[in-house]
């Protein structure tokens, strides 16, 4: 298992893994309205725009990609684990990999959190700073993680 930065390839990979934690876990805490705003946000093309402007790293297993993470200064956005790896820290392990990146020019990381995640963000030492609403993306809680 590795850790890789994103190749123009992986683009269709990314937004199916994307796709399938929308509709299949995210979807228990969000409008059809926020789900189908977010499907549209994760099309292939605009993962391809987004690599541009942001470092997006795969997390392969076996030549399979089954996780992802993006980073920007130093906020991660975009943390996906295909739903078929759950439960093996695989999250765990990209967030450590994108917090290691960011304590090299950084004291913090930043990230707004789903309502789905936020217990797994609070698990690995984030906290909740404050509540953010969006009409196109709904709720999201923005936490924060000291080094």
């Amino acid at each position: 298992m590795k850790i890789r930065k994103f190749k123009l390839d992986d683009a269709k990979e990314l937004n199916v893994i994307i796709s399938d934690c929308l509709l299949n876990v995210n979807s228990k805490d969000y409008s059809k309205k926020v789900i189908s705003n977010m499907l549209s946000h994760y099309s292939i093309s605009k993962i391809i725009t987004s690599s541009k402007e942001k470092n997006i790293y795969v997390l392969e297993d076996l030549n399979k990609i089954i996780g992802t993470i993006c980073i920007s200064e130093n906020q991660i956005y975009s943390l996906y684990v295909s739903p078929f790896s759950f439960k093996k820290g695989l999250g765990s392990k990209l967030v450590f990999f994108a917090e290691e990146e960011i304590k090299k020019n950084f004291s913090s990381v930043i990230i707004y959190s789903s309502l789905t995640a936020i217990n797994f963000y609070s698990k690995l030492g984030y906290k909740k700073i404050k509540n953010h609403n969006s009409d196109f993306f709904g709720s999201s809680i923005k936490m924060e993680k000291l080094f």
